[in-house]
């Protein structure tokens, strides 16, 4: 219950990938010494072997462990994908910042284009008002003279 509890953290957490990691190392060890015991071959007691009845705990036994490393290989293989989920979705997550990152440099560059523009427009309207008002000023002045005159 308490690993199922742990599963269920990982399905819903992908930021834990290197937990799952983690849990699929030790999942595998388990099974790995699940799978190394040794299982006892049935005793004979002489040459003209006696047939024992079987015991039931020991098949009981034999059928659990087969059942959990079923269950154990199940957890790995859903931990791998889950990992592997998780990893796909962080590269998928990088590249997009990347992407993004580069975006805004070259948004960037391009402000500082527009911003260099504007300055280079506001002088040229400056000196552009400059020569109405010079302007202006002459043509009143012809103005003037021309009345006199």
């Amino acid at each position: 219950m308490i690993f199922y509890t742990v599963c269920q953290k990982l399905a819903h957490n992908p930021s834990l990938h290197k937990y799952r990691a983690e849990q699929i190392v030790i999942l595998n060890d388990k099974l790995q010494r699940l799978e190394s015991r040794p299982v006892a071959p049935p005793r004979q007691t002489s040459q003209t072997s006696l047939i024992l009845p079987r015991n039931p705990l020991k098949e009981r036994s034999d059928k659990e462990k087969r059942k959990e490393i079923e269950n154990l290989r199940e957890q790995n293989e859903r931990l791998t994908s889950d990992a592997s989920d998780a990893r796909r979705r962080t590269e998928a997550a990088v590249a997009r910042t990347r992407a993004l990152e580069r975006d805004n440099k070259e948004l960037k560059l391009k402000m500082g284009t527009l911003l260099s523009k504007m300055e280079t427009d506001d002088k040229l309207i400056a000196a552009l008002q400059d020569k109405k008002v010079k302007f202006s000023a002459v043509r009143r002045l012809l103005m003037f003279i021309v009345c006199i005159y």
